[in-house]
Order: C-alpha cells, then structure tokens, then sequence
C-alpha cells in the first residue's frame, strides 16, 4: 500500500498536477492492482490473524494490508472522489486497470484517473529455480530468443495518471494519447486453464484496432507481454500477426511496413500484476525519445515464432524511431486464467512545462532532501546528484 501511495503522488506530480492543489475541484478516480501480500503473511509467522491479535487489532491490519483497500487508500489519502477499485486479473491486472480508469474519463465518470500496481515480494528471497514450472533454470529471460526456457518473476510498483486530452491545457504534461484500449478473455478453447490462447489475445488486439479507426499497420512498435517460455511467446506472437492481417490484410516483408518486437522481461523480469505497466511505461519512454531499445538477451529467434514474409521483426539494438508521424505503439498483457488486454498509444504535440510555472518569481534557491541507508551511500548518492546536476 505505502509505495503505491507514493508513486500515485509521484505520478500526479510529474503529471503536473500536484495533489491537493490542482485536483481540487476535480473528480478523480483510482484502478489499482495488488499482489501477493507476503509483507502481513511474513509477519504472522505462520500463525493466523485471529491466533495472534484481538478483534479490533485484525480488522485494522486488514484493511491496513490486504489488496482489495489498496485503491480506496489512495483516494481517502488525497481525498479523491471518483470511482475507486481494485483489480485483479493475474498477470494482465494493471493494463486492464488502465483499459478501466481509460474508459471512467472517457465515460466522464471522472476527471482523471490513477492507474497501477504494486507488486513487491516480501521478504526478499532471490531466485529459486523449481523444476517443472515456468521458472528460468538459469535466471535469465529471453524473450523471442530460441534459447528461452522460462521466466524470472520480480518486484514493480507503477502509477500512472490519465485525463482527456481536452482538459490538460497548457499547463499539463502528455506523455501520449490513448487511441485504443480492449480487455477479452480465452473463455474454454484452449490447452488448460492455465495455457494461454491466440484466438483470446487476437480479440482483445482486435477491438482495440477497431477502436483506433486506423489502419493497424501504422503501428509501428508492440510491446509483448513475451515472458521467456517458449511455447508462450509463440502463440503470443501468431495471435498478435492474425490481429494485424485479419483487420488491416496481410503484409510482405520487404514493404515500406515494419513493426519492431520488444519486451521489457528481458530487463527487469516479470512483475507479476504490474507487468502490464512496466510495458506501458517502456512504450512511452521510448515514444518521447522517438528512439527504440533493444529486447535484452535475444540473440537467435525461438522457432516456435515464425516472421518469415511478415513486416514483424524482434528489435535487437538501440535504433531512431523514425517513422511518418504520429508514431504509433501497441502494448499487450496476458494474465493466466485467460484475461488479456491490449492499449494502442499515440504521440503527440506536447510542449515543455514548469510545473512551477504559477510561482510569482523563481527562487534563488531550492531544498533537495536525499536519504539513504547508511552514512556512506548517502554521500555517494550526493555526488553522483552534485556531478549530475554540475553536467546539465
């Protein structure tokens, strides 16, 4: 709860829009997602609520722990009025709260809307390989790449905040625009309950296609929810081709068209129900520095995947997004059990803004507070800022 209350005032305020301030008079509203609450199970010691602490005691570290009030903390905290819920859809969990808190602004059910997740494993154990699962045997993921044999699962907490485009002004800060956002689910056609689905992941493509009015293939980068299996990450990718054929027809390769691959696992694992977010925000970095990073750990494509005489290709190597404006990103996030979600996100115009802009006069000075472990790391974490600051 506590740090996705930090990054949801974190967010606000890099949006230009300091809590308490700007929102006054605003309605906003909270989708937010939760893990595993290892944190209060930790501290049980095995033992249950009702075996450690009296009645009241219970209730209190409860609603203090468990995710369902995660989203509802956030709103009391800074007194937000709008609709504020949790979600929950495994793996796909903060992109189906974006696909919510994007279609409660749409719908004027609020102003603005955080959207997230926080998912941190406590305590912290490392990495432990179990054999049979999809876990990594050697504790990398590679996603596309023929040598994928699993996925590694980490730590992420996400927020970001979403407003009609009409409401920012000149005075608030865009990232992109959300032209397209779909949630389906596999329902029974498929391997397992567990087992992924194409035909599923290519409806939730599809309708979001639909909704951008477009023709698909002026996406030029997707954001896979690619975790590392091999098996997955084909089917992912033959959903995903059959989305694009099946609503913008088929492509050559060797056309003007192309369509770079990446998936942020390969740099910083999977994160559980915050995975979709960490798509989100890799897609949006790299939009606003028109500038595409490379899919960490591929070297060979897995040959479960197959882009022979497609526009697809995995983008292995810093390289300029140069395409025909607007440039156009699509970002995928699959959950087991079968619920997926897809965002199309669109560039646009947007200048830059001080977000102090309403202050009388600059001030000649300004308090920077750092923190840190232990005396030693707080002084290096001053120099690298000193040195940082010194070089701009």
């Amino acid at each position: 709860h506590r740090v996705f209350i930090q990054e949801s005032w974190a967010a606000l305020e890099n949006a230009a829009l300091p809590p308490k301030q700007s929102l006054q008079d605003a309605v906003v509203g909270v989708f937010a997602a939760a893990g595993i609450d290892g944190y209060m199970v930790h501290h049980l010691d095995g033992k249950s609520l009702k075996d450690t602490m009296n009645p009241q005691d219970i209730f209190l570290t409860e609603i203090g722990n468990e995710k369902d009030y995660i989203a509802t903390r956030v709103s009391y905290l800074l007194d937000f009025t709008g609709p504020s819920m949790n979600v929950n859809s495994a793996c796909s969990s903060a992109l189906v709260a974006v696909a919510q808190a994007a279609a409660a602004v749409a719908a004027n059910q609020c102003d603005a809307a955080v959207a997230g997740a926080s998912s941190i494993t406590f305590p912290n154990l490392g990495y432990l390989y179990s054999d049979g699962l999809v876990s990594s045997k050697d504790g990398y993921v590679r996603p596309f790449d023929a040598g994928a044999d699993g996925t590694v699962f980490g730590d992420s907490v996400a927020a970001m905040v979403l407003r009609r485009q009409e409401d920012v002004g000149e005075s608030g800060l865009l990232y992109a625009g959300l032209r397209g956002f779909a949630v389906s689910n596999d329902g029974a056609q498929k391997a397992g309950y567990a087992a992924p689905s194409s035909n599923g992941q290519a409806r939730a493509i599809q309708v979001a296609m639909n909704m951008l009015g477009e023709d698909p293939w002026s996406i030029s980068y997707v954001e896979c929810h690619c975790t590392g299996t091999r098996i997955g990450d084909g089917i992912e990718i033959h959903g995903l081709l059959s989305a694009f054929e099946n609503i913008g027809g088929r492509k050559q390769a060797g056309s003007d068209t192309t369509v770079a691959l990446g998936s942020v696992k390969g740099n910083i694992a999977h994160a559980n129900c915050a995975a979709g977010a960490t798509g989100f925000i890799k897609a949006l970095a790299m939009m606003g520095a028109r500038s595409l990073a490379p899919t960490a750990n591929f070297k060979q494509l897995n040959p479960k995947i197959n882009l022979e005489n497609t526009p697809f290709f995995v983008n292995s190597e810093v390289c300029q997004w140069n395409k025909k404006k607007p440039l156009r990103a699509g970002v995928s996030s699959f959950g087991i059990g079968g619920t997926n979600a897809h965002t199309i996100l669109e560039e646009v115009n947007n200048p830059t803004v001080d977000i102090y802009s309403t202050a009388k006069k600059p001030l000649g000075f300004q308090l920077l507070t750092l923190s840190a472990k232990t005396p030693g790391s707080l002084r290096k974490a001053a120099d690298r800022l000193s040195s940082s600051l010194k070089a701009e």
